[in-house]
This record gives structure tokens, C-alpha cells and sequence, in this order.
């Protein structure tokens, strides 16, 4: 099986952790408990990123790839759909305002941070209660920062401390972790209460990640059928708001999962390649823009007046179908802003 073959089952992946973030955030503001513990999914995007990341830059940078070069197209990988929901999230805003249900200079000084992917790590109006984002904006939007904080640093470790055994970085980062859960709580990096602690949080998984992708190749195959009962776990864990369960799904049953779908054979040109393609083309558009979408569509009444459930339901359609979209056109604004940025930094 060629190596690349065995990334189309992190796309697969990758597509339902976002969903199941989407149902989270969509139960969270409807009301309804569901998904309860989607947010292990962003520790299992971080694992998929240090795997992606490694496998794709490690040896260039190694090579000789200069920092500049480095951040300019993980910059552009991720810029284009961030700004695009911080774009729909500023024309919620626009249109409460208008309805006098929010001020708008409340938000209008935090736009410039927002625009240069900064955090707002201070407590301000929430769109959930008892949630202070530090991207209030587009409050998924701080795993971005965190993202381009992390591949900063794994340009560092590669380019500084290439002798040094990546398992020292990873146990370091573990015990940072379990500190920062000590101090700020087992879920953290996203409100201004326990923003610090996302940075071993983000560390420790996306070296987990990058310590796992020299191994990926060495995995035996495994039937693409395994991947069913992976994703019913999966769905069963998130199900479940216990402490125990959620520590042991952030440490080993999602590490598990996510090696499980690297090793997952998927055939080509078959229905499952073209489903997990589909899956991993909408996540990055659908993780970033799927708030924002579903606070506009709760300005119209016919919305509001649907049950919780059929706002949840309805709601992800639409997300998925306006992520599906911006998927289409995503890998030619990356390309648009990769070479303006050369071209000014040339």
C-alpha cells in the first residue's frame, strides 16, 4: 500500500471529528446535550497535524527550507478559510446590531487582533454563556492560532534540536500538560480562563503526532470496514461527560483512533476513497465557518421557530453544503495568497 494511500483515511477521519464538533456547538447553543466530549476532536486534529505536518515538511526543512518559505504556506493553508469565517462572523454581528441585539463597538477594536490571527484572552460577552472566547469573533477560530503556533515551533525543534531524541520533547510536554489540566481543567486553550493552558495542550499532541508519522508506513493493513465500529466509538465517547472516560479518551482512545485510520487500506477509485475525500476536502472549511453560519441562520424566525433537534439537523446540512462550496474554490485562494506573499517577500 503506498504511503499516500493511507492519508485518505485521515481525511475520513479528519471530516467526522469535524461533524461531530459541528453537532457539539449546534447542541451547545440549541439547548440540547449532544456530543458532550466532540472536544477531544481538536487533541485528535492536533495528533492528524503533527503527522501531516511531519510527513510533508520535515524533510524540506531539513533540507534547507527557510523559515520564511516555511510560515508563507502554512500561512496561506490556513489564512484563506480563517478569514472567510471571521468574515461571516463579522456580518452576524453587522446585522445584531442592526436588530440592537449586540453593540457593535463591543467587537470593533478586537477586528484588527482577529485580522492578524491574535487572541483576545480577556472575558467579554459570550455568544454561550459562561463561555469567554478568545476569539469572539469566530470562537472556533483559536485552534487556528494555536495551529500556526505549533508549526512555529516544529520548524524550531526541527531546525535546532535535530539531534535531540523527539521522545524528550514529548514527555516534557506531557508533564507540562497534565499541569496545565491541574490548573485550568481538562479541556483548555479556548476562553480567556484557560487560554495558557492550550499551548501544552497543542505541543503535546502535535508531537505525539509528529513522533508517530515515521511509524505510519510500518502499520499493518487493516480491512477499511475496521473503520465503522472506530467511528461508533468514537460517537459513544463523545456521548459521555465522565472524567475518567474523557482522560482516557484524551490520551489513549483517540491517539488509538487515529492510528487505527492511519493504517486503515483504502481501495482506489472506490465509493469509501471518494467519501473519505469528500470528508477531508469539507472539515477545515466546515470546522471554521460552521459557528458563524449557524448564528446567521438563527436571525430568521422560520429557523428559530424549528424544534432543537431540527436546528441541529438543519444546520449541519447547510454548513456542510456552504463548506462544500468553499472547498471547491480553498485550494486556489491558497495558492493566490502563497504567491502574493513570495512575490512580497521576495
Amino acid at each position: 500500500m503506498r504511503p499516500e494511500n493511507r492519508l485518505i483515511g485521515l481525511d475520513g477521519l479528519r471530516g467526522c471529528l469535524a461533524i461531530a464538533v459541528v453537532l457539539h456547538h449546534f447542541g451547545q447553543i440549541s439547548g440540547i446535550a449532544l456530543m458532550g466530549a466532540a472536544w477531544l476532536s481538536v487533541d485528535a486534529f492536533f495528533i492528524l497535524s503533527g503527522i501531516v505536518v511531519g510527513n510533508s515538511y520535515e524533510k524540506r526543512v531539513l533540507a534547507g527550507m527557510c523559515f520564511r518559505e516555511f510560515l508563507i504556506i502554512r500561512f496561506s493553508r490556513l489564512y484563506p478559510m480563517y478569514f472567510i469565517g471571521l468574515m461571516l462572523g463579522l456580518l452576524h454581528l453587522l446585522v445584531e446590531s442592526f436588530r440592537g441585539g449586540i453593540n457593535w463597538a463591543d467587537y470593533l477594536f478586537r477586528l484588527p487582533l482577529a485580522l492578524m490571527v491574535i487572541p483576545y484572552p480577556f472575558d467579554m460577552k459570550a455568544f454561550i454563556p459562561g463561555n469567554t472566547p478568545v476569539f469572539p469573533i469566530n470562537d472556533p477560530a483559536w485552534s487556528l492560532f494555536f495551529e500556526l503556533f505549533v508549526s512555529v515551533f516544529f520548524f524550531l525543534i526541527v531546525v535546532f534540536f535535530r539531534g535531540v531524541s523527539r521522545i524528550y520533547f514529548l514527555f516534557a510536554s506531557f508533564v507540562t500538560l497534565l499541569v496545565a489540566i491541574h490548573l485550568f481543567g481538562i479541556s483548555n486553550g479556548y476562553s480567556s480562563s484557560n487560554f495558557l493552558g492550550g499551548f501544552p495542550r497543542v505541543v503535546f499532541f502535535f508531537l505525539l503526532g509528529y513522533f508517530f508519522y515515521p511509524k505510519v508506513r510500518l502499520l499493518p493493513r487493516l480491512n477499511v470496514l475496521i473503520a465503522m465500529p472506530c467511528l461508533v466509538f468514537v460517537a459513544l465517547l463523545f456521548s459521555f461527560r465522565n472524567n475518567i472516560l474523557m482522560f482516557l479518551g484524551m490520551f489513549l482512545f483517540m491517539p488509538l483512533v487515529v492510528g487505527v485510520f492511519c493504517a486503515v487500506n483504502v481501495p482506489g477509485s472506490s465509493i469509501v476513497e471518494y467519501v473519505f475525500r469528500f470528508l477531508g476536502n469539507i472539515s477545515f472549511p466546515l470546522y471554521i465557518t460552521h459557528f458563524p453560519v449557524f448564528k446567521l441562520l438563527l436571525i430568521f424566525d422560520p429557523f428559530v421557530r424549528c424544534s432543537s433537534i431540527e436546528r441541529v439537523i438543519f444546520g449541519l446540512l447547510i454548513s456542510v453544503g456552504v463548506a462544500y462550496f468553499l472547498s471547491i474554490y480553498e485550494s486556489g485562494m491558497r495558492n493566490y495568497l502563497s504567491k502574493m506573499l513570495m512575490r512580497f517577500h521576495a
